[in-house]
């Protein structure tokens, strides 16, 4: 109520004038989209601090027995040590236990609590933390970069250049052209083709290509039955030892077009890197299912 808006700077009025403790008329300038985020950020706050939470069953346990062993020490008549050496210097009255230190233990415990219930309280409203990117910003850069403008060639190039493209028409033969010139993955492949085709993903070929970073790698392409999109599967070799810590049971995702919900993902699945995209996320989305992708996501993008 005693607030002065002339004293207070952009960031601080807005907030203020989000919270209510300043009228609009105190707010001239204010950004509509940055007080409108102010809002969903006060309300999305409010909404988790109001959920029940419960300690872990551990740590309660460990708190309990802190506790008794604290009842026990004191009920104990077993003869105390003739020097006791703490932090706050040396003693040898046993009373020392029962006056200021052990106000102290359940602080210490109620403090153990609040931080593990604001660490869940945390979670809850940011998310579980994932595993870290794959790629280091370069290349996810250049990743992002690439595929759109692969599938988009794909897309509009004239009918001789696709065939030249994607020269291994049949499943068959893309099947038998990838196992040999990735090193493996017959069995695999055939069986994410299928998935696709029962989708609804109609399959129109796989040719060599150039996905940024070493490795050989593929590009196939399968049109949507029905619809004007379509949808590019990429597949490369990993070498060396570079992913060996790429946690295999995420996918990791980015957005390839400004504002827009996440439209590529890659994942890990043995040797190999696997990428799907299409320039609508719901499609990738719905491509990624029938794939039988990992279904966790993290962030491609460092």
């Amino acid at each position: 109520m005693n607030i002065n808006p002339s004293e207070l700077n952009d960031a601080a009025r807005l907030r203020a004038l989000a919270d209510g403790e300043i009228g609009r008329d105190d707010a001239p300038g204010v950004d509509e989209r940055g007080l409108a985020f102010e809002g969903a950020l006060k309300e999305s706050v409010s909404r988790v601090m109001g959920e029940e939470v419960r300690a872990p069953e551990a740590l309660r346990a460990s708190i309990e027995e802190m506790f008794a062993r604290e009842r026990a020490s004191a009920a104990s008549d077993e003869p105390a040590p003739s020097v006791v050496q703490t932090p706050m210097g040396d003693t040898t009255d046993r009373s020392f236990w029962a006056g200021p230190v052990a106000k102290f233990l359940p602080v210490a415990a109620v403090l153990a609590l609040v931080v593990t219930l604001v660490g869940f309280g945390a979670t809850s409203f940011f998310g579980t933390q994932g595993p870290p990117p794959p790629f280091e910003v370069t290349r996810a850069s250049n990743v992002t970069e690439f595929v759109p403008k692969a599938h988009a060639f794909s897309m509009s190039c004239t009918p001789d250049q696709f065939a030249a493209k994607f020269n291994n028409e049949s499943i068959d033969n893309a099947v038998a052209f990838a196992g040999e010139y990735l090193g493996g993955l017959p069995g695999p492949l055939r069986e994410k083709i299928d998935n696709l085709t029962a989708a609804g993903f109609a399959f129109e070929g796989l040719g060599q290509c150039k996905v940024p970073g070493e490795g050989k790698s593929v590009h196939a392409y399968f049109r949507q039955e029905g619809a004007e999109t379509s949808v590019s599967v990429f597949i490369q070799q990993v070498e060396g030892n570079s992913f060996d810590r790429m946690c295999e049971q995420h996918c990791f995702g980015a957005s390839c077009d400004e504002n827009s919900a996440a439209n590529l993902f890659v994942w890990k699945c043995s040797f190999l890197l696997h990428y799907i995209y299409s320039p609508a996320a719901s499609v990738t989305e719905a491509a990624r299912g029938a794939i039988q992708a990992p279904t966790k996501t993290a962030s491609l993008m460092p």
